[in-house]
């Protein structure tokens, strides 16, 4: 391999002019060096010409150079033409835009899957329901017997098993809000924990309004009540001599 690693020590001497405040953000400068330099100053400064092994191997034998370059524009309606510009050069563009959408479309995915295991959830969270109301009623046969013998009617059965579904939906309802604020207060507090040592203010990243809370609630009502509308129509069913007889 020809060429001369530029691997030795050398000493540049720099006044300091000042020191500038710890970068907060996602921006280009939250992961700038420490250090800032004038432009005529790097240039003199040695330098790799590489970041990576397959840089390292493709530059042989050439002068160092900039593997890549931060563009500021002037403001956000700016950067489609500055990048449409700089791509005209011949160069690969990435701006912030760039990176929004690239952390939309994993934002995306991401709802995507917890959408899938919430179906399934709900899916099993359905059939467990129908299934302790079905168990409810195998074991009730005798009372609901009585309780059509004494003049009650069908529709009163299956109001009862509505109530005791929509009972269960009220419950799993306020149980799962609970459990998720909980969950969000903690994961809330070890992300501050994280960023305020960056400079970050503490920030509630998380923010359950009151139509989300309802929404919730009422949503959960009505799968439980779908969930009991089987075992409603099978309890309103029963024979009341059958069910007398039942041990």
């Amino acid at each position: 391999m020809t060429g001369r690693m530029p691997l030795r020590d050398e000493e540049i001497t720099l006044t300091v002019a000042g020191i500038r405040e710890r970068p907060t953000g996602f921006g280009v400068g939250r992961f700038a060096g420490g250090v800032i330099v004038p432009t005529g100053a790097a240039e003199a400064i040695p330098r790799l010409g590489f970041t990576t092994v397959r840089e390292l191997l493709s530059s042989s034998g050439r002068p160092p150079e900039y593997p890549s370059v931060h563009v500021r524009a002037k403001s956000m309606r700016d950067l489609d033409d500055v990048g449409a510009a700089i791509e005209d050069l011949g160069f690969g563009v990435v701006t912030v835009v760039d990176q929004l959408e690239e952390f939309k479309r994993g934002f995306l995915i991401m709802d995507a899957l917890l959408g899938a295991v919430g179906t399934i959830a709900l899916f099993v969270a359905s059939l467990g329901i129908v299934n302790t109301m079905v168990t409810s009623i195998l074991e009730r046969t005798r009372e609901i017997g009585v309780m059509k013998a004494i003049g009650g009617s069908e529709g009163d059965i299956k109001g009862i098993f509505f109530v005791e579904a929509g009972t269960i939906g009220v419950t799993g309802g306020l149980l799962g809000l609970a459990l998720g604020w909980v969950v969000t207060r903690i994961a809330n507090a070890v992300a501050n924990h994280f960023m305020r040592p960056e400079g970050v203010p503490p920030t509630d990243l998380f923010h359950m309004p009151v139509w989300l809370i309802l929404g919730a609630l009422g949503f959960s009502i009505l799968v439980s009540l779908l969930a009991g509308l089987y075992p409603a129509i099978r309890a309103a069913r029963v024979d009341p001599v059958t069910a007398l007889r039942h041990d």
